[in-house]
């Protein structure tokens, strides 16, 4: 709905709405605008793996929202955050922009199905030529009076039940006063925007600042000798900064920020006088156990967020291979029918596997139960984890070796498990992992591994192995010359005697023999005609 730039809202009964102006004039409204749709509740999971956090986030559309209390729900946590009065310093010393508050808390008694109107401020502008009329912040922001370099109050943010109108709201974010640029130059003086809840400034020595709007009323506006005040801030509204005085001047004073009281309004100018000051912050309604704090110049929003029961949880059964790692996924359905992701949270164990988090590996293949919990809550569910056995290859290749030498084999299968060995054809046996052969050819052996829990039976691999003949044998060596004392076979030699050591003949048959220090010469007799 419309507001004037000094306007309040208040509901005087159905399709009749009117603005009251400060000073008793009645101004009619404009039709309100059409609400937007709803925006989507974005649902993440809470740490206790039982509950979803649904957060519906609206920013400032110059108009009222409105947010549905879903099923099951009784209250809802807000966050929100009020208009930043205006300044166009903001890019080199933002600290002279009058900062929103930041307003947290938990609204309960909630029916499935009720309304709630959220309305979030706008920021305060800058007053750029003479011909701007309007400055303030949406929702309660008041003017920045004067030509230019003037600012207006930002607009509060605010959440309304039962009913949309200011008598309604249930919390709220005051929003900051708007600065102004004096008259002073040089050097140039910025009275900075006062924070929502804190008093405007004013640099002239003696002149009274605006103040801050309050739970029960609106801020003063500033004073200063003849100059014109600053409006007083009202349930809502920020009050507008003074005029000028004087043609030469182009200064007034900044608006007030809008609040459950709007602050007040800064004092203008005199001409020549730097007497002119900024906006003061509006208040704030914080709900029962909840905060307020300056939002840093944050811009202005609204968070409402609540918390519903996780329903029927979907776990995707895991099929891998043994030995390999593979994580099982969960996730359960929203409010607004989406898949919300309940991975991170999943926790899994089962006998025969080693788990860590959503993942597991199993060292053999078949099919595990498993058993599935949820965060640090209650909720669990079960699945299972199917593991088929590993494929495995062989790796074997010929060569060539000699016959009656062994060769060893040296296969390898991808498995690490070791291979047997058989020969197909050819004149080779195996023993031992070594290959030997009988004969010159060709012998091929094939290489087999069988599988065991964890591997399948690999593909056998046949290999084709050269033998070379085994080497002939070395000749015998002559036998060495012979002593010719000693005579050849079948001649007889000279006997000799020595020393005292006599030959004694000895008949042996046909021969005879002599015996001599313990030798016996044999020597054959011949005969003639033999």
């Amino acid at each position: 709905m419309g507001v004037s730039k000094r306007g309040v809202f208040a509901m005087v009964g159905i399709g009749a709405i009117a603005v009251f102006g400060l000073g008793g004039a009645t101004v009619a409204a404009s039709p309100a605008a059409a609400a937007p749709p709803e925006p989507t509740p974005v649902c993440v999971p809470e740490p206790n793996g039982e509950q979803l956090r649904c957060s519906v986030s609206y920013v400032s559309t110059g108009a009222p929202q409105t947010f549905t209390v879903p099923a099951n729900v009784t209250s809802v946590d807000l966050e929100l955050v009020g208009g930043n009065g205006g300044g166009q310093w903001v890019n080199t010393d933002p600290t002279l922009i009058g900062s929103g508050a930041r307003v947290t808390g938990t609204l309960p008694g909630l029916v499935a199905g009720e309304t709630l109107t959220v309305v979030v401020g706008g920021n305060g502008r800058v007053k750029t030529d003479s011909s701007q009329t309007e400055n303030s912040g949406y929702n309660g922001g008041g003017n920045g009076t004067g030509l230019w370099h003037v600012a207006g109050g930002g607009g509060a943010t605010d959440v309304r039940q039962y009913g949309n109108n200011l008598l309604a709201r249930v919390a709220v974010a005051g929003g900051g006063g708007g600065s102004v640029k004096t008259v002073a130059a040089p050097p140039e003086v910025i009275a900075s925007g006062g924070a929502a809840g804190e008093a405007g400034s004013v640099p002239q020595a003696g002149c009274d600042a605006a103040q801050p709007g309050t739970s029960a009323s609106g801020g003063a506006g500033g004073t200063c000798g003849s100059a014109t005040p600053g409006t007083a801030g009202s349930l809502g509204v920020g009050g507008d900064g003074g005029d000028r005085q004087g043609a030469g001047n182009y200064l007034g004073g900044g608006g007030g920020g809008g609040g459950y009281y709007g602050g007040g309004g800064g004092v203008g100018a005199i001409n020549g006088q730097s007497f002119n000051g900024s906006g003061a912050g509006g208040s704030s309604l914080v709900p029962a156990g909840g905060s307020v704090a300056p939002s840093g110049r944050a811009a202005p929003s609204a968070t409402v967020s609540y918390l519903i029961d996780i329903g029927t949880i979907t776990v995707t059964p895991v099929a891998t291979t043994a030995l390999t790692q593979a994580a099982f996924s969960a996730s359960t359905t929203g409010p607004s029918s989406e898949t919300i992701d309940l991975t991170s949270l999943m926790s899994v164990t089962g006998a025969g596997l080693s788990c860590t988090g959503n993942s597991c590996t199993a060292a053999l293949a078949g099919s595990f139960p498993v058993s599935i919990t949820f965060g640090t809550g209650s909720r669990s569910a079960t699945s299972t984890f199917t593991a088929s056995k590993v494929a495995q290859t062989i790796a074997f290749g010929g060569g060539s070796f000699t016959a009656g030498t062994a060769y060893p084999l040296s296969g390898s299968a991808t498995s690490g498990l070791g291979l047997s060995y058989a020969v197909r054809s050819g004149s080779c046996t195996v023993s031992g992992g070594a290959l030997t052969a009988s004969a010159a050819g060709t012998c091929e052996v094939e290489a087999t591994q069988t599988g065991n829990g964890t591997y399948f039976a690999a593909t056998p691999v046949a290999a084709s192995f050269t033998v070379a003949p085994a080497p002939k044998p070395a000749p015998k060596p002559e036998p060495a010359p012979s002593d010719p004392k000693a005579g050849s076979a079948g001649q007889q030699g000279p006997l000799v005697k020595t020393g005292a050591e006599a030959a004694t003949p000895v008949l042996l048959g046909g021969a005879f023999a002599l015996l001599a220090g313990g030798s016996v010469l044999l020597i054959r007799r011949s005969r003639r005609g033999a």
